[in-house]
């Protein structure tokens, strides 16, 4: 990536949005959620993969019986476009949601590496959250690495957000943007950091994002474009600045 001449005083941020411009087809098979399972396992054997019920031959594959409580339907197009059976159910509903997502995810202006992957749908096993149990809204543990080395971590629940350090030192955040329950250090931080690292070798930037079950670690998904490039850290412009200032 070639870097403009102000590099060193952008925010996060700023540096996320210009990364974005440089992404292309070979990091939209990283960006696919279904070949991004088969290439983080081979990446990293030691990480595991949630298991993929069924691949949809189509958005209107759905059945009657793939509807289950502890199963979640997943887009590998996109951001968000997601079904957690548990919470919804109606499958003439369902139809109509995969009908309109079945197109190149709206984000692709920006987030490029989207442009490439072709609509499909999956049925995803959920994993039994560390914290939460098996309540169908695992919280996310999101590594940021900059060329391979992890440089903070937040955890995500909902739309709320809490971040550390990699020795897990929490930010000062606004309250109002923190998580409403107790975060413990995860007893094998040492082991998600190793993963992230592995996994994220390749690029310049990425984060790797994970669930936690009571007792291993999940792959995700990788991610070049947090926030699609808007402000990750709202009112808080000093963690924007010191993370920007870890990206040389």
């Amino acid at each position: 990536m070639i870097k403009p001449d102000n590099w060193s005083s952008l925010l996060f941020y700023q540096k996320i949005k210009l990364y974005a411009s440089t992404l292309s087809s070979e990091h939209a098979k990283y960006t696919d959620k279904l070949s991004a399972k088969e290439i983080a396992k081979k990446q990293c054997p030691e990480v595991e993969i949630p298991k993929v019920i069924r691949v949809l031959e189509d958005y209107r594959d759905l059945k009657l019986e793939d509807i289950n409580s502890n199963h979640i339907l997943k887009s590998s197009h996109a951001s968000k476009w997601n079904n957690d059976f548990k919470f919804s159910a109606d499958k003439i509903l369902i139809d109509k949601r995969l009908a309109k997502w079945n197109k190149r995810y709206k984000g692709a202006s920006i987030e490029k590496q989207y442009a490439f992957i072709e609509p499909r749908f999956f049925i995803e096993e959920k994993v039994e959250d560390r914290i939460l149990g098996s309540v169908g809204n695992a919280i996310v543990y999101m590594v940021r690495c900059i060329y391979g080395k992890p440089i903070s971590i937040s955890v995500k629940w909902g739309s709320r957000q809490n971040t550390y350090s990699t020795e897990w030192v929490e930010f000062t955040n606004c309250d109002k943007h923190k998580i409403c329950i107790d975060i413990p250090k995860p007893h094998d931080l040492d082991k998600i950091l190793e993963y992230a690292a592995k996994l994220a070798e390749p690029f310049e930037f990425v984060r790797m994002d994970f669930y936690l079950s009571p007792d291993k670690v999940y792959f995700s998904e990788y991610t070049f474009t947090p926030a699609g490039g808007q402000v990750s850290f709202l009112g808080n412009v000093n963690l924007e600045r010191e993370l920007g200032d870890k990206w040389l």
